[in-house]
């Protein structure tokens, strides 16, 4: 039987927790997710090998990570006669779909190549008039306000210098993740300036990938990721409470504003930590020649000196991750690594939707079974 046809048999909650583990809304009535994760489980599969930029967007604090992951390794004769078998049984009993016999194996452990942040400033300034010229203007009169310099120019030139910088990644790029922005935060009413310049370069981003895709210059997909969600699929344990706290993430709601708030900058230190205790417990691999080795070292060493991790404000000079990865070597560059909460966005957000692709594999080749698989 297929595993959509699965679907149908679940109650709301099952629903909702399929929802959350695949990266989707768990919110509406078992009509609405029914209809939303089949659409999601009919998309084509994730395959391996992949190569994989994550973005935390920002003017002064954009980050983001290169994640590559290998190719599965062909089955054994051993595990392919076994799983020859296992369909053999499943055509026999009539129990058997195309996604279950499509379904590839699990991919690969991620490895973090590289991890970096970017700042875009400083902006023109009103004596500004090119991204690549600077004037000086005569004085103004007394009573005369300076005008706003052209920033739609300045923005273009980063967003092509930044995308041309990631797509020469290796290997290229596969797919490109893209923090969601929005427009009000704090329930605020007002829509501030500097959002409104973050949501123009999301936006630019957007469109310069999808040119390349449209003249076949670039082959690879871009998401766009909800940072609500990945805060929600990290932070919490239970399917309801994700749902419950995913939206309040650097947003508030009127009176509710002010908590809301407190709420975030919670969850800013508890993504901070996870990423630190990962680092810290080995959890993440870095790649041959992983660009992201003086990262992961500056990031480590400022998260334990704020009090963090097993050494709690001493610096742990044996800190280490699995693979090829943090080692004793110079850190003089820590303090330029950039905010911890922006590397920890990008990063959590990569590994977020890796593990929605996972998970959304796991359904297809285990049906309700593979509920309990999931990660």
């Amino acid at each position: 039987m297929s595993p959509l046809h699965h679907l149908k048999t679940l109650k709301l909650p099952q629903l909702k927790r399929l929802a959350l583990s695949t990266g989707l809304n768990t919110t509406g009535p078992k009509p609405q997710l029914l209809s939303q994760l089949s659409l999601r489980l009919a998309t084509p599969l994730f395959v391996t090998p992949a190569s994989i930029i994550s973005i935390d967007m920002g003017i002064k604090n954009l980050a983001y990570c290169h994640i590559v992951i290998p190719p599965t390794p062909p089955k054994t004769k051993k595990a392919r006669a076994k799983t020859k078998t296992k369909e053999k049984t499943k055509i026999e009993s009539g129990d058997v779909s195309d996604q279950q016999q499509s379904a590839p194996s699990p991919p690969q452990t991620p490895q973090l190549k590289t991890w970096t942040h970017h700042s875009f400033l400083p902006l023109p300034s009103p004596t500004t008039t090119t991204t690549t010229t600077t004037t000086t203007t005569p004085p103004l009169p007394p009573n005369e306000k300076p005008k706003k310099p052209e920033i739609l120019p300045t923005l273009s030139h980063h967003a092509n210098t930044l995308l041309t910088t990631l797509l020469s990644q290796t290997p290229t790029p596969t797919h490109i993740l893209i923090e969601q922005q929005r427009w009000r935060s704090v329930g605020g009413s007002a829509i501030q300036e500097w959002t409104v310049r973050v949501n123009t370069l999301e936006a630019m981003l957007h469109a310069v990938l999808e040119a390349l895709r449209q003249r076949g210059e670039w082959t690879g997909e871009v998401v766009s990721v909800s940072p609500g969600k990945v805060a929600g699929f990290w932070l919490t344990k239970e399917g309801e409470e994700k749902e419950k706290g995913k939206e309040k993430v650097g947003e508030g709601e009127g009176k509710g504003g002010r908590k809301t708030k407190g709420l975030g900058a919670r969850r800013k230190r508890e993504k901070v930590d996870l990423v630190g205790g990962w680092l810290e417990g080995g959890e993440v691999v870095l790649g041959p020649a992983s660009g992201a080795k003086g990262t992961a070292v500056g990031y480590l060493e400022k998260w334990v000196k704020k009090g963090k991790g097993k050494g709690g404000r001493r610096v742990k000079k044996d800190a280490k991750t699995s693979g090829d990865g943090v080692d004793d070597e110079d850190t003089s560059a820590e303090a330029d690594i950039g905010k911890l909460d922006d590397l920890a966005d990008c990063l959590l957000q990569g590994m977020a939707w890796i593990r929605w692709e996972e998970n959304r594999q796991k359904i297809l080749a285990n049906g309700y079974e593979g509920l309990d698989n999931l990660t």
